[in-house]
Formats: structure tokens, C-alpha cells, sequence
């Protein structure tokens, strides 16, 4: 029997399994509705004229199965580096440069050799000319918010990192300088939220991640090393769809077999709200991360005989992550940065505190909380 072909009936197994317990249903309720079980995704594929097949992710070059988060979330937005958000008159929310004087920023490109070379006063006298001259050009608030924190003088900092989230609360840079003046100040909750407040605004930033991890024993909170991939995908390949997964966990599977459905069936996407032009939304994604944690719940509760069964850390934190009802921003801070690395600015507000509350409570959760499963990559910060 080939890889795919066991595979294959390993997930067969697991649908016949989630209709005699009833495990699926009872379990997908913390995820949005509709999410598909085995049964339902090995109908669909078997029962649609489209093509599809099943490979292992051995499969796949090896470059690609290296950095399979590129390939399931390609780059397709570049970072903007001085974002501001303009809210259009029907809501939509849209991701502009801020409207920065030029001189301004030439100004501080030729105070930055006197920062450079540790004379931290003398650059403070340049950067307050410049925010005297320009007042609301941000990134001069932040640069002589930086020559008091440098010079030792923490307090004097924080004012003007204040002025800075003040004239522009979309950059994540105000928020992160102050974390660290805060930290200087023993002030260590404030701190930690203040790091929320700039990963919510950019998402695994690395400098920020950099910092994060080494501030965490002060602050009192875990920082880990790991980051959410579900180790499965799919593609078109001319007029098929193929479909790459790890085949020794055949739940995994599962989340490429929904992905592949979006894919596919266009009648089915449609009825699901549809996507971009690749069939990606946080509804999608969402879904089909359903599919494979109650694939996998269905094979932790009722385990093949005489194998026992391993418990997958990966898929543990998404079980705690929904329970927690912290889905949306599980999605938009672990897997929407790949592709858009300001996503988190572009959503509804409602969406936006989501993200703040994931990132409080399984990404920066203070030591006395309880502690996540082992191996956690909820709580995991990363850089690509």
C-alpha cells in the first residue's frame, strides 16, 4: 500500500470513528460553524470531479518543505515603514505612508553619527530643534525620546514616547521604546503591555521578538521559540489539486484536504463567504484549522489499537487557543503576518483586541498564570 493510499484510509478510519462517538460535533463547537469532519472531507474530495492527490510533504522540494510557512502564506504585502491607517466612509480600513517631511527625516539621518558615537545629549539638543521645527513628524519624538532613555534618564523618555504613540498610535515604535524605559523603571506589567500593544501592531517584528525574549525573566512572563505550522498544504498543479501532508499523522492531512476544498469547489467556497484569489480568509483558515484539531481530538480520544498515542503540542495550544474562544487572533498574529505583516491594523477593532487579549494570554502570559502545554507554540514568540 503506498504512503497516500494508508494514509488515506487511516483518515477513513477516522471519519468511521467520529460517527460511532459523536467526537467531532461535541468538539467543533469552538470553532466556527461548518467546520468539516473527516467524514464530510473525504466525501467531498471523493464524491467532486475535480482532481485530487495526496502526497507526502517529503514530496515537495526541498527548499520548500524547509520553509513551509512561505509556501502555505506567501509574501504578498510589503511592510510599510512609516504606516498610517485611513478608515474609508464605508469602513474599510486602508494602510497608507504617513505624511512625514522629508527635510525632517534628512534632519535625523544627520544627527544619527552623533547618537551613533554615544554622545547622547548633544544628539538630543539636534533632535529637539527638529521636533521644534516639525512637531508632528514622529519618528524625531521617538529619536529624542531615545537620547534621554540611552543617557540613562528613563522618565525624561517617556513623555516623548507618549508624543510619539500620540501622533501616530498605527506604528508599533512608540510602543516599544517605552516598553524598554519602562523596564528600566522596574515597571514590569507596564512593560509587558506596552510589548502587547507593539506585537499587536506588528506581528513577530524581530527587533521587538529580540527584546521580548530577553527581558522576559525581569518581566516575569514566558517567551518561547516556536511558531504554529500546520504541516500541511495545497496547490493547484495544472488541473489538479495536489494536496502535501505529514502522513504519519494522518490528522494533519486534514487541514489539506479543507484547504485543497477551497481550492476545489467553488459552489462549496462560495457558501462559506469565499476569499482572495487564493481562497484565503480568516474564515477559511479557520475552518480548516477545525478540521484538524477534531481529526486529531477524534484519534486522541478513541487511539488505533495496540499504538498509543503521542501527544501533538502543536495541536494541544489550538485546542486551548479555541477554549479560550482566541481563534481570530491565534490566525491574525501566528499565521497572517506571513502574507501581510500589518494585517493586524487593517481589521475591525473588535478583531484588534482579540489579538491584544491572545497575545496576553498565550504569547506573553506572566509565570504565575497557569502554565501551557508543553512544548507551547501559542505561547511561542518567532520571527520568520
Amino acid at each position: 500500500m503506498k504512503p497516500h493510499e494508508l494514509c488515506h484510509c487511516r483518515l477513513a478510519a477516522l471519519a468511521v470513528v467520529a460517527v460511532m462517538t459523536g467526537a467531532c460535533s461535541a468538539h467543533a463547537g469552538k470553532f466556527p460553524d461548518g467546520v468539516l469532519d473527516p467524514a464530510q472531507l473525504l466525501k467531498i474530495v471523493s464524491d467532486s470531479k475535480q482532481l485530487y492527490e495526496l502526497h507526502g510533504l517529503d514530496e515537495l522540494p526541498a527548499d520548500q518543505a524547509a520553509d513551509l510557512a512561505s509556501v502555505l502564506w506567501p509574501t504578498a504585502e510589503t511592510e510599510v515603514e512609516y504606516p498610517k491607517v485611513v478608515v474609508e466612509d464605508d469602513g474599510d480600513k486602508q494602510l497608507t505612508t504617513y505624511p512625514l517631511d522629508p527635510r525632517c527625516l534628512e534632519l535625523l539621518q544627520e544627527a544619527e553619527p552623533t547618537f551613533a558615537k554615544g554622545e547622547h545629549e548633544a544628539a538630543g539638543k539636534l533632535y529637539s530643534a527638529i521636533v521644534e521645527q516639525y512637531p508632528t513628524c514622529y519618528p524625531a519624538t521617538a529619536a529624542l525620546g531615545d537620547s534621554y532613555q540611552f543617557d540613562g534618564r528613563y522618565e525624561a523618555a517617556l513623555p516623548w514616547y507618549q508624543k510619539t504613540i500620540e501622533l501616530n498610535p498605527h506604528d508599533f515604535i512608540g510602543y516599544f521604546f517605552q516598553a524598554s524605559a519602562l523596564l528600566h523603571l522596574g515597571r514590569s506589567e507596564e512593560a509587558r503591555q506596552s510589548y502587547i500593544e507593539a506585537l499587536a501592531r506588528r506581528p513577530h517584528r524581530p527587533t521587538v521578538v529580540t527584546a521580548v525574549r530577553r527581558a522576559a525573566g525581569t518581566l516575569g512572563y514566558r517567551a518561547l521559540e516556536k511558531t504554529f505550522v500546520p504541516r500541511a498544504m495545497a496547490r493547484r498543479e495544472g488541473e489538479k489539486i495536489a494536496v502535501y501532508a505529514d502522513l504519519e499523522r494522518p490528522y494533519r492531512a486534514a487541514y489539506g484536504l479543507c484547504k485543497a476544498i477551497w481550492l476545489g469547489e467553488p459552489e462549496y467556497t462560495e457558501t462559506r463567504g469565499g476569499g482572495d484569489e487564493n481562497n484565503w480568509s480568516l474564515r477559511a483558515e479557520e475552518e480548516c484549522l477545525g478540521s484538524l484539531a477534531v481529526s486529531y481530538f477524534v484519534l486522541r480520544e478513541d487511539p488505533e489499537p495496540e499504538k498509543p498515542f503521542e501527544p501533538d503540542p502543536d495541536i494541544e495550544d489550538l485546542l486551548a487557543v479555541a477554549e479560550a474562544d482566541l481563534l481570530d487572533g491565534f490566525v491574525l498574529y501566528e499565521l497572517a503576518y506571513h502574507f501581510h505583516p500589518q494585517m493586524t491594523l487593517l481589521v475591525p477593532e473588535d478583531l484588534f483586541d482579540e489579538v491584544r487579549a491572545y497575545l496576553d494570554a498565550f504569547v506573553l502570559p506572566l509565570k504565575e498564570t497557569a502554565e501551557p502545554p508543553a512544548g507551547s507554540v501559542a505561547s511561542a514568540i518567532a520571527s520568520r
